[in-house]
């Protein structure tokens, strides 16, 4: 006779967890950085495991990295702990997995074997580990001045019944800035000449380091910086700029934060500003409205004094 119910159980367990991908600049959670323009970015990128890996078809990590970044360079895989530096296991280029760079991005296969080694190493706790991309670019002239550069990855998984999983990060960003000074004298009359030096708080590394030149003021010790001082960024970095006809200086590619800048040589005629001037490099601070002006006062000369003083000052050297 016929059979009008089918009664149907499940044979074979399908694990079909996808993974995640997180995105860092510099450290681990850091999700936005600021650099000098010719400076090394660290990137990491965090790609959790799916618990079926060892069975899985593909694993592949995409990052299209913009080219004011710079292109990938230094590329490390491994698997480490989630929340932290630890390596559990080094991953190897060609065995483990297979890593190039094409038009500026970056693509990570796993192979069957890599996939097996890390399936191996974090056994049952899959959760507390991921795969751990780190690599370098180096910011170039190519970056707009305030304007956040956004990166993100992402991964695409396919698993052992041929299910596809695609994840992307959140973007992080890194950015550039400048600063412009205007030099002017006590009439407001444009200065051509003058000359600017510019420093920043030197790091313990830096302090350490007696190849480095440094200058204490008010008991801190301070580095010069280098920096561009054209308005495309070309051409060789400068530690000193000099101002135009117009009294404009440009101190352009150099990282968000607190800076210091010293007259090293005054406009002909004026007096050299006795003290640095603080300023601060940020999103808006190389634009025309928020330069810097720097007002030199014109140079004095004390009239003679003749007469008696003077008499009595030559006459009483002579007996001494």
């Amino acid at each position: 006779g016929y059979v009008y119910e089918i009664v149907a159980r499940p044979k074979n367990e399908i694990i079909s967890d996808e993974p995640t991908i997180d995105k860092d600049v510099t450290s681990l959670g850091q999700n936005s950085d600021t650099k000098d323009v010719g400076e090394t970015v660290n990137w990491i990128i965090n790609s959790y495991i799916p618990s079926d890996i060892k069975d899985g078809i593909s694993y592949v990590i995409t990052d299209d990295v913009d080219t004011r970044l710079g292109t990938p360079s230094n590329i490390v895989v491994n698997v480490a702990s989630a929340t932290a530096t630890d390596v559990l296991v080094a991953l190897v280029a060609n065995v483990d997995y297979v890593a190039k760079v094409e038009n500026n991005t970056l693509t990570i296969t796993l192979t069957k074997a890599g996939m097996k080694k890390i399936a191996d190493a974090v056994g049952a706790n899959v959760a507390d580990y991921v795969i751990r991309v780190t690599f370098d670019t180096v910011l170039t002239t190519s970056a707009t001045l305030g304007e956040n550069i956004p990166n993100d990855a992402t991964v695409t998984y396919e698993n052992s019944v041929g299910f596809d999983f695609t994840k992307e990060s959140e973007e992080v960003e890194v950015h550039t800035g400048g600063l412009q000074i205007d030099k002017v004298n006590d009439a407001g009359e444009a200065l051509a000449g003058a000359k600017f030096k510019i420093v920043r708080v030197a790091t313990e590394a830096e302090i350490a380091d007696e190849n480095i030149e440094k200058i204490v003021i008010g008991g801190v010790s301070y580095v010069y910086v280098d920096f561009y001082a054209t308005s495309d960024m070309s051409g060789e970095k400068v530690y000193e700029v000099t101002t135009d006809a117009d009294g404009k200086a440009l101190i352009y590619g150099l990282a968000y934060g607190e800076y210091k800048i010293i007259e090293t040589v005054a406009p002909e005629g004026y007096n050299l500003l006795r003290d640095p001037i603080d300023v601060t490099i940020g999103a808006t601070s190389h634009l025309d409205e928020n330069s810097v002006e720097v007002v030199n006062i014109n140079k004095f000369t004390l009239p003679s004094t003749g007469g008696i003083g003077t008499t009595i000052f030559t006459v009483s050297g002579l007996i001494l």
